[in-house]
């Protein structure tokens, strides 16, 4: 599909309209161009990320906005999975998964459109609100006091009617499964510095 989203995860950038978002050399931390909108207004939002769950969210935004989507969903959250820790995903879902596997279908049922700006606030859809409460409650499950990217990956699988929980369906992804995996994983992502209350976030809840 020309002229869309290309993997960050595989290129290294995304390529769409002569305009290019390098993705970030490294995992430690995030770029401070993209902090702006991770960092919490009103909540305690994102305070309990890690570092690379933080870096999952920034990537995320960064595909819903390339697409020109007005609301991050469940299928960006994906994205931002496999943009980070596609490696993760193939521990917990399948050994046989590929990035193309969850981008050409997502990419093949989306219209791309203008380019958001990543200074432009973006609004949670429902269901991926509750996405990042079921992250949230997994965490607890698991008797984590941090939510790290295994927690964001089994909340869309639980989010049954969602694009992102067909297609991990698809590929062998199935909830008690991906419990039982990712409590035996040992905890190696550290957690990130905690984001001050008086900055700005470009992600909001959803309206209504």
């Amino acid at each position: 599909r020309q002229g869309g989203v290309q993997s960050l995860a595989r290129r290294g950038s995304i390529h769409y309209k002569g305009w290019e978002l390098h993705r970030p050399a490294s995992l430690g931390r995030l770029p401070a161009r993209g902090l702006h909108w991770l960092q919490k207004a009103e909540s305690a939002m994102f305070e309990r990320y890690t570092q690379t769950a933080c870096r999952i969210i920034f990537m995320a935004r960064a595909e819903a906005g390339m697409l020109g989507s007005p609301r991050m969903e469940t299928e960006h959250l994906l994205l931002g999975i496999v943009d980070v820790d596609l490696a993760m995903i193939q521990r917990l879902v399948s050994p046989d998964v590929t990035d193309e596997a969850f981008r050409e279908p997502i990419l093949a049922q989306t219209p791309v459109l203008e380019i958001i700006p990543t200074n432009v606030n973006m609004p949670l859809s429902h269901a991926c609100a509750r996405v990042l409460a079921y992250a949230g409650e997994e965490a607890e499950r698991l008797g984590d006091r941090h939510i790290r990217p295994g927690h964001l990956l089994l909340g869309p699988i639980r989010e049954k009617d969602s694009l992102a929980s067909r297609l991990l369906a698809r590929h062998g992804g199935e909830l008690a499964a991906m419990q039982r995996r990712l409590a035996a994983e040992p905890q190696v992502d550290n957690p990130r510095d905690f984001i001050s209350s008086g900055q700005q976030s470009g992600l909001v809840p959803p309206a209504g």
